[in-house]
């Protein structure tokens, strides 16, 4: 017996599909084939799954026996969880299933590629598509909706569980992201936090500490900003921290999706507190001259999963 259908029920209910998970859903725990029974089932299921879709395209077909395509498409349709590796990426979890990251995304509520978290469990469809949440979710799922409002004919109505909830989605069959959609997709997570092109006086790395002259690490950018100039949320998320803080002076800490934390420090003026939810490109604070500084400016970090990164690589300057 095919160890996924002991986990899985799917019931025809008002014209819609609901899936009911019996247990949570079964983990792969390898994505070697002679290694995990459950990994070479969801191959031998996607397989099926390619050549039923695959006669599904045929501009011939009759309404007939595209119903009864579709009804053998979802008795292929089972889900599983995987957790990713050290030095996986949503690029090499698709790979690894031969799915596209747009599906691993969709059905994941994967906003942005570089939001992608090796701590979160994945859910993996043995059927490739595009899994639509009905209403809600971020801004990449909204966009998903939008472009195919009226499409509604094309898409296979289910309702599964991810983290926990009970989530509606319309599952639309070997499709994958618009060209827009992807390019959102890939696309740097952050905007500058300065309203204007950043000036970088001190960067990322090593370096001769202005003030005490020692040789350190420098943990962000300095970006030249004088005193009051406003400050922008680089992304949407929830301020943890915003107080003075040793040589940060007065700072501000967000975190992000995927694992991301922003420091804006040496503030003047902060205009949100603890516990807040910000906006992408909100104004959250003007900069100053608090704490350890030789003169005004703002200090930028971003920290991934508690680890310092260059900003100048997640940033997207002509982004706002």
């Amino acid at each position: 017996m095919n160890i996924s259908r002991l986990f899985f029920s799917l019931f025809l209910l008002a014209g819609s599909v609901l899936l009911v998970a019996q247990s949570a859903y079964p983990e792969i725990n390898t994505t070697y084939i002679y290694g995990d029974v459950l990994f070479r089932q969801h191959q031998e299921a996607l397989a099926r799954s390619q050549i039923i879709m695959a006669r599904m395209g045929g501009a011939s077909l009759e309404a007939e026996e595209r119903e009864t395509l579709k009804e053998r498409l979802l008795g292929e349709l089972f889900f599983f969880s995987y957790r990713p590796g050290e030095h996986d990426t949503v690029f090499t979890v698709a790979a690894d299933f031969s799915l596209s990251p747009d599906t691993i995304a969709s059905l994941n509520g994967l906003e942005r590629s570089a939001y992608f978290d090796r701590l979160d469990t994945l859910i993996i469809p043995t059927v490739p598509g595009l899994y639509i949440r009905k209403d809600g979710g971020n801004e990449l799922e909204r966009r998903m909706r939008s472009n195919r409002e009226g499409s509604d004919s094309a898409a296979l109505p289910l309702t599964l569980s991810r983290e926990g909830v009970k989530v509606s989605f319309q599952f639309f069959p070997n499709r994958t992201f618009s060209g827009e959609e992807r390019l959102y997709f890939i696309s740097l997570p952050f905007r500058s936090p300065l309203d204007h092109y950043w000036e970088i006086t001190s960067p990322f790395g090593m370096r001769n500490h202005p003030v005490t002259g020692e040789w350190e690490h420098h943990n962000g950018i300095d970006v030249r900003a004088p005193r009051g100039t406003a400050v922008f949320a680089a992304e949407k998320g929830t301020i943890i921290k915003a107080a003075e803080l040793d040589n940060y002076g007065i700072i501000l800490i967000l975190k992000h999706r995927g694992g991301y934390e922003t420091r804006y420090a040496h503030l003047d003026e902060i205009y949100v507190k603890e516990g807040d939810s910000v906006a992408r490109g909100q104004m959250i604070a003007r900069s100053g001259n608090t704490g350890l500084s030789t003169g005004p400016h703002l200090h930028f970090e971003i920290r991934l999963n508690g680890l310092t990164v260059d900003p100048t690589k997640l940033v997207s300057q002509g982004s706002r």
